[in-house]
């Protein structure tokens, strides 16, 4: 994996290697708007899904699971009723919002998708 990606963007690429992996076909990364950014979305069957990715390189800070709050879960949603308004083709789909946490210490790393993590 190359040494000069940040900590963050190395975890987004393990999470959307993840996720291809497992047959979800990666729709769009790091979408941005004025209310914020999704790390990735993600078509599989007949499921859209938003999917934050959390990761931490050592158990002394919560599990990244822990950092997904409230606020951040609206923001969440909002970006999705957003990218849905400006994206009418994926209007028919079910959506869904994931989080996929990574949690690397030392040579050890542990990757967990939480599938329909809030609604």
């Amino acid at each position: 994996m190359d040494m000069a990606l940040s900590k963050g963007a190395r975890g987004e690429l393990l999470a959307r290697q993840f996720l291809a992996q497992n047959g979800y076909t990666i729709i769009h990364t790091n979408y941005r708007c004025k209310i914020g950014e999704i790390d990735i979305i993600a078509l599989r069957g007949e499921t859209l899904s938003f999917v934050e990715v959390r990761s931490r390189y050592s158990s002394t800070v919560c599990h990244p699971l822990e950092s997904v709050d409230w606020i951040k879960q609206w923001k969440i949603k909002r970006i999705a009723e957003l990218f849905l308004s400006r994206n009418g083709k994926y209007g028919h789909l079910k959506v869904r919002f994931d989080i996929v946490t990574i949690l690397q210490e030392g040579q050890r790393r542990t990757l967990q998708h939480i599938p329909d993590a809030f609604r």
